[in-house]
């Protein structure tokens, strides 16, 4: 592991994003694997700036369908959004719909139940249980039950879904 110095980080993350763009999968997560030491060494494990770097580390070993690194990494990214932002705000709804997604291929339904009716009952809290925005959530819920064999479950949230569009 390299680290760099903090004022190369975002140097070496770009460099990072770049070779992943190019189709040099491994060189770029190798280099964002040192971006994200390089910051936890030199901001803290609670740095908003570590979560994004998280968030393109996993997204480049999403790209390479490394489910389970990926999963690792967007984990730790939500735990620091958990630890910055209050219970059920907003901002946790891109993590908890990757992992979600994630989780879902992975074929762990349990989990990804649990992540992605959290997001709906963010959506919800927000905006209210008869707003047609909750559609898209809805349908991720469901999809989660008709993939783990229960599409009674599904067919009422996608019925919900219907009567909101």
């Amino acid at each position: 592991m390299t680290l760099y110095p903090r004022d190369e980080i975002p140097k070496w993350h770009a460099k990072a994003v770049q070779l992943c763009k190019e189709g040099k999968h491994r060189d770029g997560i190798a280099i964002a694997t040192n971006v994200v030491e390089s910051v936890r060494h030199a901001m803290g494990s609670k740095h908003a700036a570590l979560e994004a770097c998280l968030i393109d580390l996993g997204s480049m070993h999403e790209l390479v369908n490394d489910i389970k690194r990926a999963d690792a990494v967007f984990s730790e990214a939500l735990e620091i959004r958990r630890y910055a932002a209050p219970k059920r705000d907003p901002s946790l709804i891109p993590l908890l719909n990757e992992l979600g997604n994630l989780r879902l291929k992975a074929g762990d339904y349990a989990s990804a139940e649990m992540l992605t009716g959290e997001k709906l009952a963010i959506y919800e809290d927000k905006i209210g249980q008869d707003h047609e925005t909750l559609v898209l959530p809805l349908r991720d819920v469901a999809a989660v039950h008709m993939a783990a064999g229960r599409p009674e479950e599904a067919l009422k949230l996608l019925e919900r879904g219907m009567e909101l569009s």
